[in-house]
């Protein structure tokens, strides 16, 4: 897309043409020399010009002036950055990262949006919107905060479930009583959300699970990777300017143990994942496991998270299945229902 300021103010040009493949195609070290030699491109023109040659652009538009004054989508910083991790990905110098998720999925919900025929506005009137908002107030925000290589929680939400991952790069930037009230208050958070939701008719199934993460491409394209104008732009151009148009989180890029965690959740209760309850994998445990300074012990229907060589958080589970599915396989570990 392309704006320019012409006699009639600004104009907006919707065109493509070989020139403009051609001038993507370039080396980076060439493509400034032919953004300036692409005179003819549509990207210089007014709407006056198109409307005149076609698709044939005029040449005599003060092209020096124009090239100087020019901002074009491939010389932003977004751009370069896309180059940049496309060379990262060619060179396999992507760097994989150990970290835990959590999926909180409230069940029963998606009945409730087939019972409206899928009319959000007759969601909203019956109040089923009350679940997404209890849902978020309580987990829409981070549990653990902090700067990387720090462990800090990144939150998503999607939809009537809400995924959350945190980094557990490098052991010794991870503060052991910190990381157990992290661990203590996503627990919390599950029981107080699992009551609230259990009141309105529904539930929630929490699964905890452990694995990697890496990332392999920017994480947004905003208006900058779309729009090229000259001078100052319009008050649309601004706005366009604003507008982010892909949202790709870094720690959800590829993410296996989201990835894990959302495919157990995904068994339901035909896998023996039912609603209202927490299910600990052993994947999360060791990767846990990993970064504390003593072991975590599972015994006796318990499992203890140390803390200066007795128990800081005990967490109770009254069952245990095997999942082998999608081509990994791992002991689930599930705490007792609500009564």
């Amino acid at each position: 897309m392309t704006e320019r300021s012409g006699g009639n103010g600004a104009v907006l040009v919707f065109m493509a043409c070989y020139d403009c493949c051609f001038v993507q195609s370039m080396p980076c070290a060439s493509r400034q020399q032919a953004l300036y030699d692409a005179g003819r491109c549509s990207m210089l023109r007014s709407s006056a010009d198109v409307t005149q040659q076609g698709s044939r652009p005029k040449t005599n538009l003060g092209l020096e002036n124009m090239a100087q004054d020019s901002h074009h989508p491939f010389e932003t910083t977004e751009y370069l950055e896309r180059v940049h991790w496309r060379h990262r990905v060619k060179d396999k110098e992507l760097e994989v990262v150990p970290c835990i998720s959590s999926w909180f999925d409230i069940c029963g919900y998606g009945q409730a949006l087939e019972s409206v025929g899928w009319q959000l506005t007759k969601l909203r009137d019956r109040g089923l919107f009350d679940a997404l908002e209890s849902a978020y107030s309580l987990l829409g925000y981070p549990l653990i905060s902090g700067v990387p290589p720090m462990p800090t929680e990144r939150v998503l939400v999607i939809n009537d479930g809400i995924a959350r991952t945190t980094d557990l790069a490098d052991p010794a930037y991870i503060n052991h009583g910190a990381f157990l009230f992290y661990v203590r208050d996503l627990l919390i958070k599950h029981f107080q959300l699992q009551r609230i939701l259990v009141d309105q008719a529904l539930g929630l199934r929490t699964i905890l699970a452990g694995g990697e993460r890496c990332q392999y491409t920017p994480q947004n394209v905003t208006g900058h990777s779309i729009l090229h104008y000259t001078g100052e732009p319009s008050e649309y151009g601004k706005g366009l300017l604003q507008q982010q148009f892909v949202y790709h989180p870094a720690e959800f890029q590829m993410n296996t143990a989201f990835a894990m965690a959302y495919t157990v959740e995904a068994l339901g209760s035909k896998g023996e994942i039912t609603p209202n309850r927490l299910y600990i994998t052993d994947t999360w445990l060791k990767n846990i496991n990993a970064v504390l300074p003593e072991p975590v012990v599972v015994d006796g229907g318990v499992i203890r998270l140390p803390w200066n060589g007795s128990a800081g958080i005990s967490i109770a589970f009254d069952k245990r299945i095997s999942v082998n599915t999608k081509g990994f396989t791992t002991d689930v570990l599930i705490n007792p229902a609500i009564k």
